[in-house]
């Protein structure tokens, strides 16, 4: 593309791609596929060793929006700013290709941007997995507070934005903003975690953001070949919440204020990395953030009464007492295991802390028996938790075993209430003592 051509350009989608030929041609076909039609797709070959090469100087041969980078391996950080880089849009979009988008997500995103003037715009998403007609899909939103949806946020004024879940892929950045700011993933090795340095960024520096209610990025949740689902990187989660904290101390008197917010974020992350992680590979992650946290204490860094209550007891006690934390959850995950490996499904009580608990150290095939949260009142509670949902009690059929997830004096009451609607089998657990102070 040359001159007014290149010009006309609205947005560039920087696709990272490295051994996913599984699923690139569904990826690729979304993505030109779109109602907006100037655009380009700038294609970063990571050194793959697979056929995602040929298929995507493929795709360049029969559409000249289509533009490959073949680089040698470098990582994701690497591999998207290298795409842009060469980005020529009036806005960056990226998109990973194992995922896929639906057609209208580019121009959706593009006019609202154009409309309000944004740095940011970010949509929820559509968690997957599975082909075909057996897909499952579970919306994921960004953040459960309807009122920072559908309205411009300044991120420095309206903190609470940073306590969404976001994945950068489901967004719309300003081109010119990113550049400004000088705004860029993280060059560490591989795939783990760069993402949150970027969204992290953006919300830091960004004065025009706007969230969206609408779904039209779809994440894929099964690759097995996915950094999300490699928990032996516990060093790289630490490595990027350290290049966050650097930019912070680098531009001091703007970023400084966000401690706390980095503080939350590095917290959450690290509990929901070590609920992800091998059993075998939890005490050794548990000792590393426990030095850690107590380094940023130290320094001052450390901004414990931005937590929430949940957080600041479990961070307190991987603090002072790693190995007592782990063996909490040792015991909590094989009392769980054990009263329900002979049942093909069941449902949780409660989704405050313990219930919350109960979900993160279950083992995976128990999570999959798990069939949603169950609550008393659910329009005052939270819609879902790690993409699992909170439902009324009443719409569950009275003969889904349920396990109680509260804690203390509230176990007996909730057990005498669930009896008296007639539930039959409902499981208490020992563990819950274990849980009272923290």
């Amino acid at each position: 593309m040359h001159g007014t051509e290149e010009q006309s350009i609205k947005v560039s989608v920087v696709m990272p791609v490295y051994n996913t030929q599984e699923y690139l041609g569904e990826c690729m076909d979304s993505v030109l596929n779109q109602t907006l039609k100037k655009i380009e797709i700038i294609c970063v070959d990571d050194g793959s060793t697979d056929d995602s090469p040929a298929l995507l100087d493929g795709y360049a041969d029969t559409d000249r929006r289509v533009r490959v980078l073949h680089i040698t391996n470098g990582g994701y950080g690497h591999a998207v700013n290298m795409g842009m880089e060469h980005a020529r849009g009036k806005y960056i979009s990226i998109v990973e290709p194992d995922d896929y988008i639906e057609k209208g997500m580019l121009e959706r995103l593009y006019t609202i941007s154009e409309e309000y003037g944004l740095d940011m715009v970010n949509a929820d998403c559509m968690h997957f997995s599975g082909e075909g007609v057996a897909r499952i899909f579970q919306k994921s939103r960004m953040i459960n507070n309807d009122s920072l949806y559908n309205t411009v946020i300044h991120p420095f004024h309206d903190r609470e934005i940073f306590k969404g879940g976001f994945i950068n892929p489901a967004g719309l950045f300003n081109r010119n903003f990113l550049e400004k700011n000088h705004i860029r993933h993280n060059e560490s090795p591989g795939a783990s975690f760069q993402d949150a340095g970027f969204g992290f960024q953006v919300l830091a520096y960004a004065k025009r953001v706007m969230l969206l209610t609408e779904t039209f990025y779809c994440y894929r949740q099964d690759n097995p070949n996915s950094s999300i689902n490699d928990g032996r990187k516990t060093d790289c989660i630490i490595e990027e919440y350290e290049f966050i904290l650097n930019i912070i101390r680098k531009n001091k008197e703007r970023l400084g204020s966000f401690l706390p917010e980095y503080t939350r974020r590095k917290a959450g992350s690290y509990l929901n990395m070590y609920n992800r992680l091998e059993p075998e590979l939890r005490l050794e992650f548990l000792k590393k953030i426990s030095g850690d946290f107590r380094a940023m204490e130290k320094r001052g860094e450390f901004m414990a009464n931005c937590l929430s209550e949940s957080q600041r007891m479990q961070v307190e006690l991987i603090m002072d007492h790693a190995e007592k934390f782990y063996e909490r959850d040792r015991v909590l995950s094989d009392e769980i295991h054990e009263k329900v490996k002979n049942l093909e499904r069941f449902i949780v009580y409660g989704v405050g802390m313990f219930g919350k608990k109960i979900y993160d150290v279950m083992q995976a095939e128990d999570k999959r028996k798990m069939k949603g949260f169950a609550v008393t009142d659910a329009m005052n509670n939270v819609k879902e938790y790690k993409g699992v949902a909170v439902r009324q009690i009443d719409l569950f059929q009275k003969d889904f075993p349920v396990i109680v997830g509260v804690l203390g004096k509230y176990t007996e009451e909730v057990t005498a209430a669930l009896e008296c609607n007639g539930w039959e089998q409902i499981i208490c657990l020992e563990s819950n003592k274990w849980f009272q102070n923290v």
